[in-house]
């Protein structure tokens, strides 16, 4: 999380809640509730999507509740974009460099996991597990991920998705058949089917 950028959005975007619904915001946000990594993560996603519930009294002292946006998905040229090559996290006793992280007003909302395609060890299973082992690592930023990508096959996924591949791979032709390719959908083009609000979670 990059703690100014998301600061500056918060205030941005919510320019009629007082300074205590932007603070009460920024923390309900950070520190989404949840037992397990997935349940965070959907709760997170919610705030994303619904707006933040946050509470703060009026000038008459009166308690008023509202919802704080942190993203505008109507002007998405209002938002802040930014890419970080060779990323640096560090949790516990663990320091992990990610290959890209995707941030959105400063929220860590994509990684993207690089392979050299020309290694016949990078294969989309070996970016999926290491992955995995991010997440298990670096519970705290996975808990904020709405997109995990392998650059090597474009696919992209969520912090709840399956192995990678798990379906089918085409395989083979048999003998005496030609065998028919498939033009797959590019890395952008599945990218922003990603980042539409309901796609990862319902």
């Amino acid at each position: 999380m990059l703690a100014s950028r998301l600061q500056d959005a918060v205030f941005r975007l919510n320019p009629d809640l007082p300074g205590t619904a932007h603070e009460d915001a920024l923390r309900k946000l950070t520190r989404p509730a949840g037992p397990t990594l997935e349940t965070r993560n959907r709760a997170f996603h919610r705030m994303l999507v619904d707006g933040i519930p946050v509470e703060y009294r009026d000038a008459h002292g009166r308690i008023r509740g509202d919802h704080a946006r942190v993203l505008d998905f109507d002007h998405p040229a209002n938002n802040d974009w930014l890419a970080v090559n060779q990323f640096t996290v560090v949790e516990g006793k663990r320091t992990r460099r990610l290959d890209v992280v995707l941030f959105v007003n400063g929220l860590p909302l994509g990684v993207i996991e690089l392979k050299h395609p020309s290694d016949p060890d990078a294969t989309v299973h070996t970016a999926w597990r290491q992955l995995q082992t991010y997440k298990a690592e670096l519970p705290t930023l996975f808990a904020m991920n709405e997109l995990m990508a392998c650059r090597t096959a474009s696919r992209p996924g969520s912090v709840r998705s399956p192995a990678a591949g798990s379906g089918s791979s085409g395989g083979a032709p048999s003998p005496g058949t030609r065998k028919r390719t498939r033009r797959r959908p590019s890395f952008k083009s599945r990218s922003k089917g990603c980042a539409r609000p309901s796609t990862c979670w319902p």
